[in-house]
């Protein structure tokens, strides 16, 4: 099966340095349908979203109370938030997203009504309507 997303390592979308300094972000639009940053600030409009460059925010070591603006924002103007983690464990670590902020998540999805998704079929039903 051939891969329809790509993650930016480190949510870097350029190569090179300097004046020769490079966007690569045209080759990942070019061959895949959804190109996922890293460490953005904020959430999606479903109605202007650049596929190629899907904002998500860093979710490692962060509570839930930590994560409730950018979720809250996202319930209030009806956006698309993408959560990105590595690890998943129950301590505060490098790189490491906390299993209870992944339960508080799923209770909140829950009680909200909030559809949770990979970030492929999220982006394919948005662009589909």
């Amino acid at each position: 099966m051939k891969p329809t997303t790509f993650a930016y390592p480190c949510g870097q979308k350029f190569v090179g340095r300097g004046q020769s300094l490079q966007s690569y972000v045209p080759v990942i639009a070019n061959r895949f349908r959804v190109g996922r940053g890293y460490n953005d600030t904020t959430t999606n409009a479903p109605s202007f979203f650049d596929p190629a460059q899907v904002l998500a925010i860093d979710m490692d070591m962060k509570s839930l109370d930590d994560l409730r603006p950018a979720l809250e924002l996202a319930l209030q103007q009806g956006s698309w938030l993408v959560l990105v983690g590595h690890d998943i464990g129950p301590e505060r670590a490098r790189q490491t997203t906390l299993t209870q902020s992944i339960e508080g998540l799923a209770h909140f999805a829950n009680d909200n009504g909030i559809w949770i998704d990979t970030v492929d079929r999220v982006a394919s039903h948005i662009l589909s309507g």
